[in-house]
This record gives structure tokens, C-alpha cells and sequence, in this order.
């Protein structure tokens, strides 16, 4: 939970005029350095708490290593801003924030007995509304799976096509990209078809 502290008077044009901290954390266990952090860092983190403030809806950052967790894998920050309405005036009263590990979000895109087969990687497009795309082939890439990470260098990889699915995620637009793995090709489109159309 980020609560809305004292107010700040050095915040910028179009920033809301506070200090924000977090005050709750659940676990609590491992992530005890982050009690009572100031939000405004990371830059990303901050630019993702405005744009929740701005459109009151929620809000992604990232991708971040997650240290407190084992292997510190990769995930995205979601941030929810929690509104209230006293003497007819709405105020943000702070935001509920949550985790999602990447790793575990793909291996749940693919029955648990294809996952081994499927290289897959999952790219950022951008905002979902008022984007400007990025230029084909240079979207920031915030996840890469390790039979992808493993398949790279390989020719027959390399110049199969991905197939590729839009999906929204709050206020993003990620891209993600399915490849069968090296001589999975056959056994894949057996399983799933959709997978090497």
C-alpha cells in the first residue's frame, strides 16, 4: 500500500502535490526494506503512479528483478490509486500495488505439457492509448524465455517466423511471441497447432 503523506511543495507541474510512501507491505518477510520508501524512485515506478493518478485506473512499470525472491526472477509492478469523496471534493487517499512475476505469467500462457516445446518472449509496445509505436523489430523486449534465450543463435530458430498475439494489460500493450522450440516442430503441431501456423 502507497499512502499519501505530507504535502509536497517542490512537486512539479501536473504531478498531485504530495509525498507518497509505502506504509503496507504483504509479505512482510523479505521485503522489509521497503517499508516506508519514498515512491518517486525508480523513474519508472513514478511515471507509472502518475499516469494511475491521471487516468484513476490502474496502472504497469517495469520490467524489475524482483531481489527479495528466490532467483530474483523478472516482473511488473501494477499500481491501483484508491480515491475518496469528502464535502463533495474527490482526494486521493493513496495506491494498493501489486506484483506479477513473468516467469510464472508464462508458463501459464501454454498447457504445463507444451510449455517445454514453446520458446516465447514478451515485448512492450507501449501505452494503450496515444501511443507512438515503436519501430518494428526495436520494441523493448521485458521478457525472454530461457528456450528462446538457449534457441537464439540457432539457423533453423532464427528464421522460423513467431507467431505473434496482441495483449492488453491494463494501460500497456505487450506483444508476445510463440516459437516452437528447435526440433519441436513436428510434436507441436500435433499438440497445438496454433503454435507453428
Amino acid at each position: 500500500l502507497t499512502r499519501v503523506g505530507e504535502h509536497n511543495p517542490q512537486a512539479e507541474a501536473g504531478e498531485p502535490p504530495y509525498q507518497f510512501e509505502i506504509s503496507g507491505l504483504w509479505p512482510y518477510k523479505g521485503n522489509e526494506v521497503l517499508q516506508g520508501n519514498n515512491v518517486r524512485q525508480p523513474t519508472a515506478a513514478w511515471q507509472a503512479l502518475l499516469s494511475a493518478w491521471k487516468s484513476q485506473s490502474m496502472a504497469i512499470s517495469g520490467p524489475f528483478h524482483f531481489y527479495q525472491a528466490p532467483d530474483s526472477p523478472l516482473g511488473v509492478l501494477l499500481r491501483k490509486p484508491v480515491f475518496a469523496t469528502e464535502a463533495g471534493q474527490t482526494q486521493l487517499v493513496g495506491l494498493l500495488n501489486a506484483s506479477m512475476r513473468l516467469p510464472e505469467l508464462a508458463r501459464n500462457l501454454v498447457p504445463a505439457d507444451v510449455y517445454p516445446h514453446v520458446a516465447m518472449r514478451i515485448r512492450d509496445l507501449g501505452p494503450a492509448t496515444g501511443a507512438v509505436p515503436a519501430a518494428k523489430g526495436r520494441e523493448p523486449t521485458i521478457y525472454t524465455g530461457m528456450i528462446w534465450t538457449k534457441s537464439a543463435d540457432n539457423p533453423e530458430f532464427a528464421k522460423t517466423p513467431a507467431l505473434d498475439r496482441l495483449l492488453h494489460v491494463q494501460d500497456r500493450v505487450w506483444l508476445m511471441q510463440f516459437k516452437s522450440a528447435p526440433g519441436n516442430a513436428s510434436w507441436l503441431e500435433k499438440a497445438l497447432p496454433w503454435a507453428v501456423l
